[in-house]
């Protein structure tokens, strides 16, 4: 018969065996070279953050930063990666890949026979030039001058003539000359015959006036053409330019807006949805991020990057049952960071699977304990209880990304008329507010409960944000009063400015109306 204590000692042993092998996998070869000595390697595209020191004792600092390299204490730390690529995919064996993995070892002579080999292959004319255009393109980036006399000459060809250009202007951005650079992507530009090929290089020109000039010169550039693309995918391309930019800028909030406007439009792009899924999970908004790793995976179960990260944020979140479940699977596909996380959560809360395992097991023997079908039980109750919190996170998250969407829709439309919202609106409580206007930023009061209370914001187009405060005593005062702030909120205006759409941008994430009451203007109420 099993006893609790044995069934507990039994998760215990098997737990152990399961982390000190997986730590045995990911450390084999420095435990085979010397005990005392940790190595990790976390690859991200071409940067690799690898460390390699001799620990006395348990360190005291994260990892935070791809860049950086501290210790990492694999007792507390789990650890998203930062990057989609996947180590399941299996590269390209075409012999375009083949002239850029010869490119980035500055092979010029097999880069050179992967090309000869390329165009002989190649049946379509315009193909054969384009892998022409291409090939000078390389070897002017790897300092052949005459390569740039070529492209020159390919750009007078009208079939490869805007492919030409571009790359003129990637060449030129290359070396550091971002005004030439803007000038071929405006030839580019111009004799672009899609508009996601005008997208691309509106984005190029964007980023290479933010090297030439500052930041804020590119988006004014992209936001002053946004609207001139129909097609989903250039809309797409646009805004993830402009998020980039932002993110150059440091402003996390407008650079998560531009994404989330990018993957709108580009529903099916894991790339975007990894990149915000992270920028998310990095700015504790782990609803948001399962919201769109969930949507990533939707579209390719098996990547492990994804997998791993969504581990993290359920981690964040203290659903540990999701958290291993989602580990398991990025260790499955040969995550070894995903492994690493696992091996923490198994020793720190985890064993759900292992728990599950063994109670069948046991409730299948002949004599049953008691302890048995109610651990049973309360392992039902705990993934019930995870799944309802999981329902009810996902469905606020929805609201939020949807609110957003729209939010962002407001903001990045250029208005060039201040909207007028000097008025009464109600109501918040069944009060009426009473804003009052100047240029781009207002005051709206009311009382509540004998208490005043007071808004302030600005509007930038048909959005803005505001702050609610309220009126109290000053500390060690009689009879004087401040105004203290309660949370800060984001909004937008209806199509006829007699709605005022607010999010709140506290924990609780709440969703407010203001409907127009009366208008005030010259002086005079107006009725709605």
């Amino acid at each position: 018969m099993f006893t609790p204590d044995v069934i507990k000692t039994i998760v215990w042993a098997l737990a152990m065996i399961i982390v000190l092998t997986i730590f045995i996998l990911i450390f084999k070869k420095q435990l085979a070279s010397r005990i005392e000595k940790i190595g990790i390697r976390v690859k991200k595209g071409d940067a690799e953050l690898e460390i390699s020191e001799n620990i006395t004792e348990p360190p005291s600092e994260i990892i935070s930063d791809v860049s950086q390299t501290e210790y990492i204490n694999l007792e507390d730390k789990i650890e998203a990666d930062r990057d989609i690529s996947d180590n399941t995919k299996d590269d390209s064996e075409t012999l375009t890949s083949k002239m850029w993995e010869s490119y980035e070892e500055n092979d010029l002579a097999e880069m050179k026979k992967s090309f000869l080999e390329l165009n002989k292959i190649e049946g379509d004319s315009q193909k054969k030039l384009e892998n022409e255009v291409l090939y000078n393109s390389m070897l002017q980036r790897r300092g052949n001058s005459e390569a740039l006399k070529e492209l020159n000459r390919l750009a007078e060809n009208s079939m490869v003539a805007s492919y030409a250009f571009t790359q003129l202007g990637n060449c030129y951005e290359f070396n550091g000359n971002y005004l030439e650079a803007i000038k071929m992507y405006e030839k580019a530009y111009e004799i672009s015959d899609s508009d996601i090929k005008k997208a691309n290089r509106l984005v190029d020109i964007a980023l290479n006036l933010s090297k030439f000039d500052n930041p804020q010169t590119g988006i004014d550039k992209i936001l002053a053409e946004i609207d001139n693309f129909s097609d989903s995918d250039a809309i797409s391309s646009t805004y993830s330019g402009l998020s980039t930019l932002y993110k150059e800028i440091e402003d996390v909030e407008l650079e998560t807006l531009a994404l989330e406007k990018a993957i709108e439009y580009g529903l099916n792009d894991t790339d975007l949805l990894f990149k915000l899924a992270y920028l998310y999970g990095e700015n504790n908004q782990d609803n948001m991020a399962i919201l769109h790793y969930e949507n990533s995976i939707l579209i390719n179960p098996k990547n492990s990057a994804v997998l791993n990260n969504l581990g993290v944020s359920y981690s964040d979140l203290q659903l540990p049952t999701k958290a291993v479940n989602y580990y398991e699977k990025a260790h499955d596909l040969k995550n070894t960071l995903a492994s690493s996380n696992l091996a923490i959560k198994l020793i720190n809360e985890g064993f759900s699977n292992i728990a599950k395992k063994l109670l069948d097991e046991a409730k299948n023997q002949k004599k049953v304990s008691s302890n048995v079908n109610k651990y049973i039980a309360r392992l039902n109750e705990k993934e019930e209880s995870e799944n309802k919190i999981y329902t009810e996170l996902i469905e606020n998250a929805k609201k939020i990304r949807s609110f957003r969407r729209l939010y962002a829709e407001k903001l990045f439309t250029i208005n060039s008329e201040i909207p007028t919202i000097k008025g009464n609106w109600g109501k918040i409580n069944n009060e009426v507010i009473i804003i009052t206007q100047n240029e781009t930023f207002f005051e709206g009061k009311w009382k509540e409960r004998n208490t005043n209370k007071k808004i302030d914001g600005t509007i930038k187009n048909n959005s803005g944000k505001i702050t609610f405060s309220t009126e109290k005593k000053k500390p060690n005062t009689v009879n004087e009063y401040h105004y203290v702030n309660d949370f800060n909120a984001i909004f937008y205006l209806s199509e006829d400015i007699k709605q005022i759409k607010i999010m709140t941008e506290d924990s609780k994430n709440e969703f407010l109306t203001l409907e127009l009451l009366t208008t005030v203007e010259n002086g005079q109420t107006i009725e709605e």
